[in-house]
């Protein structure tokens, strides 16, 4: 069975996530519990696991709440192929009426 394809991210993403969380002071538990994931999981994304584009999405949506969106990779949504995580300023999408704070 073929393993589904995740976004395509930055070899540099995992220490974004290490960059995010010390930038922001949060805990790890903090972090997930804002993200609605475990630790684990942020765990296994800084270790080359791609996480979901809803997580994507998540992350990139807390990083500009705590105006640290310049830390993480930008996430831009190409609906022909998906995900794709870019260099520079590209707005990733926000999901209108959700919040994690």
């Amino acid at each position: 069975m073929a393993r589904r394809r995740g976004p395509l991210l930055h070899d540099d993403f995992g220490p974004a996530i290490a960059a995010l969380k010390e930038a922001s002071g949060l805990t790890w538990s903090q972090l997930a519990g804002l993200l609605g994931t475990s630790t684990v999981n942020l765990w296994r994304w800084r270790n080359g696991v791609r996480p979901n584009a809803g997580h994507l999405l998540d992350l990139q949506a807390l990083a500009r709440r705590l105006g640290l969106e310049h830390v993480l990779p930008a996430v831009h949504f190409d609906e022909s192929s998906g995900f794709e995580a870019l260099g520079g300023d590209v707005d990733a999408p926000g999901r209108e009426g959700e919040s994690n704070a």
